[in-house]
């Protein structure tokens, strides 16, 4: 097939992480497939280009690719995808893009399953920390392979590793700052909202809240509206823990105006939803049901009468 240059190749890829940013997926879906196909041809020609491509391959696979399809539900694809892109690191030889497609591996798959890439960060990040230095793709990789550890040694219920990896994170981020263009957009406001989730999957829904109010400016500093909407989301899973339901709802319905594919598609979402339908103040949630189709899955009675009750 045919393959562009490869700056006209960067350039595309740009443009699918800034459409990706601003929850754009009928762009990035228009973009993508085409450009992994054009950088599978450059990965195949002469050096440098080939390194190159490789580089740009493990991006295309493991963070874009990966992101999207999982967000859009398509969690087989973002497996196949997050794969790919550890063979195309694995070509290059590089331990940081190594270690940068072992973390695109690890989140193929909702952390609800315990996927066994996820369950091997804490390795990842231990074997890429000699490999580190001062250079700042390899700390932004370095610290979100941190971070996933400390998911996965919150799931295993080891809550000070956990919290010892997240320090980590935090110890990497602070004189970094916050970098729009940093991978993974890593840097204090997102580990802020990571550890708004630990603090979710330990149980403790009052820390959740503090880190996630901790800095009222972390929403501002996250370049990304996927980003804002997943801090929403674990603020919402927060007050669902404490009973305050309308809470919760009015954080979902935030979160889906900033990113409603990730939203609809979240397994954890979609069981919080149907809960709260049935708590007080549910009814305000019924828009969103529809539209995640939770209302035709689990409530077909209420497919007879959409409005309100006479």
């Amino acid at each position: 097939m045919p393959a562009r240059p490869l700056p006209l190749l960067r350039d595309d890829l740009d443009a699918v992480d800034a459409a990706l940013r601003t929850a754009d997926y009928t762009t990035v879906m228009r973009l993508l497939p085409p450009l992994l196909g054009e950088l599978c041809v450059r990965s195949a020609g002469p050096e440098p280009a080939r390194s190159t491509a490789l580089r740009l391959l493990v991006k295309a696979y493991g963070s874009e690719a990966v992101c999207a399809l999982r967000h859009l539900g398509a969690t087989e694809l973002a497996w196949i995808s997050g794969e790919r892109g550890h063979r195309a690191a694995a070509l290059l030889g590089d331990p940081v893009w190594c270690a940068a497609a072992a973390y695109g591996r690890a989140h193929a798959r909702s952390s609800m399953n315990l996927p066994c890439a996820l369950m091997t960060t804490p390795e990842a990040a231990d074997d890429v920390e000699p490999h580190v230095g001062d250079d700042r793709f390899a700390r932004q990789v370095y610290g979100m392979l941190r971070l996933s550890a400390a998911l996965t040694r919150q799931i295993q219920g080891d809550h000070a590793a956990a919290d010892a990896h997240a320090e980590e994170a935090a110890r990497i981020a602070a004189p970094l700052g916050d970098d729009p263009h940093a991978w993974e957009l890593f840097g204090p406001a997102n580990v802020g909202v990571w550890r708004a989730s630990l603090a979710v999957e330990a149980g403790e829904p009052g820390r959740a809240l503090t880190y996630a109010d901790a800095d009222a400016d972390v929403p501002q500093a996250l370049a990304s509206g996927d980003r804002r909407a997943a801090l929403r989301l674990e603020r919402a899973r927060a007050h669902a823990m404490l009973g305050d339901h309308r809470a919760a709802g009015a954080e979902l319905r935030h979160a889906e105006r900033l990113s409603p594919e990730q939203v609809h598609h979240h397994p954890l979402l979609r069981e919080l939803v149907a809960d709260l339908l049935l708590k007080p103040g549910g009814r305000e949630l019924r828009g969103l049901a529809w539209r995640m189709n939770l209302i035709r899955a689990r409530f077909p009675a209420e497919n007879l009468r959409l409005g309100p009750a006479p």
